[in-house]
């Protein structure tokens, strides 16, 4: 106790030097904090945004979809497959759809609709959450011959609600057939790939123009985001004589899943250079507090001090900066992660326009937050204190290595 009262002590003899360190690596460890809830949160939001509008978590499909995606390459009996998937996570989001391409035609225009979904309008609902992103019309109801579509594609073909539009599409057989529809709702993800190519019918319909049956292109499940690998070898398990594909959304969408990476990456470089600035502060305040009281630890040490004590001493000033400079980083990183957490980042603004970013031809239109936890606080807290005595051993090992006889002849 006298060691480590001494050391608070000491943290004063050099006060603006002590002051400058705690605000730096204070400021740094907010900084880190800050950076590490937001990317948290951020990634969290756009992988769940982007599963939704694709694939889900899991994608069940047949073993040539991802090859060849065209209606031919379909599931056998699907109610059955949902079934399974159901049993083995009861509570999961799960749905079916066909997926493919038509041309859209009005009585002005044409367009080419890339991502052609039959759904169902209730599981749809649950799992992609389209519905919220309506600005006009609304939802589908019942079986009724309608179409929602981007907000882009509308206005290239000059419709509003309640006009009328032919859907032309190839059946399983490779023949071409017309669908009359009626626009139903329009919908505005901020993204121009999906409000120009992604439009929406009933499954059913679908299925009876293209001569499906029931027959679907995919089924997907939307999971807990951290048990989605278990979940997935549970099914490939389950579903191993069935003649199916079972992918993650990182197999799936590997574009988002570099994407994620990526942005991973350039976290890391982040905190490797927030741990280079903390180790080099601590490094120099503690090594140059050790050579200037050279003397007086050769001093210490003539009239009996153990080397072991000056050992503690030095150690106890960087662990009392360290935890000042971690409660004062806390309170700053929290406050602004709280801050965010209100108002959250407008991915537009980010873009610099009024678009949408878009990766993979998904669009993250959905404003973004960051994730605060008590483990990030917790975890990040011990990694600084960690980092920060580290930094100071050589210079604690130094002055327990101090010749009193040495160390005398400066006096």
């Amino acid at each position: 106790m006298m060691t480590l009262r001494m050391a608070w002590r000491n943290l004063a003899r050099r006060r603006a030097r002590t002051i400058v360190t705690i605000g730096l690596i204070g400021f740094s460890f907010a900084l880190m904090l800050f950076n590490i809830h937001l990317l948290e949160g951020t990634l969290t939001q756009s992988v769940d945004e982007g599963v939704r509008m694709r694939y889900g978590h899991i994608v069940i499909v047949s073993p040539d979809f991802p090859d060849e995606q065209v209606l031919e390459n379909s599931l056998h009996d699907p109610t059955r497959l949902m079934s399974i998937v159901r049993h083995i996570a009861p509570g999961a989001d799960v749905t079916s759809r066909v997926l493919t391409t038509g041309t859209l035609r009005s009585a002005d225009s044409v367009i080419m609709l890339d991502n052609l979904m039959g759904i169902d309008p209730q599981g749809e609902r649950r799992l992609s959450r389209l519905h919220r992103k309506l600005v006009r019309g609304r939802w589908f109801a019942g079986e009724r011959p309608e179409i929602v579509l981007g907000s882009l594609a509308a206005r290239l073909l000059k419709v509003d609600l309640g006009d009328k539009l032919q859907l032309t599409v190839a059946d399983v057989s490779g023949n071409i057939t017309r669908i009359g529809l009626r626009v139903g709702g329009i919908f505005k993800t901020g993204g121009a790939t999906a409000d120009r190519g992604l439009a929406m019918v009933p499954i059913t319909l679908l299925q009876r123009h293209t001569h499906m049956g029931d027959e679907v292109s995919q089924i997907s499940i939307m999971w807990r985001h951290t048990q989605v690998d278990l979940l997935a070898g549970k099914l490939r398990r389950a579903l191993r004589d069935h003649h199916v594909l079972v992918q993650t959304w990182e197999e799936a969408l590997p574009s988002l899943a570099q994407l994620i990476a990526f942005k991973h990456g350039g976290n890391n470089i982040f905190l490797i250079i927030v741990f280079i600035i903390v180790a080099a502060s601590i490094l120099n305040t503690v090594l140059m507090s050790v050579l200037e009281r050279t003397r007086e630890f050769g001093v210490l040490l003539s009239l009996g001090s153990r080397p072991s004590t000056l050992f503690r001493l030095i150690m106890g000033e960087a662990w009392f900066m360290a935890l000042i400079a971690i409660a004062l980083g806390l309170a700053v990183g929290l406050s602004m992660s709280f801050a965010l957490s209100v108002v959250g980042i407008d991915p537009k603004a980010i873009a610099g326009s009024e678009e949408a970013m878009e990766a993979g031809g998904i669009a993250f239109s959905e404003r973004l937050y960051p994730s605060i936890t008590v483990w990030s606080c917790v975890w990040t807290s011990l990694l600084m204190f960690c980092i920060v005595s580290a930094s100071a051993l050589w210079p604690a090992l130094r002055a327990a290595r101090i010749l009193p006889v040495k160390a005398m002849r400066d006096l």
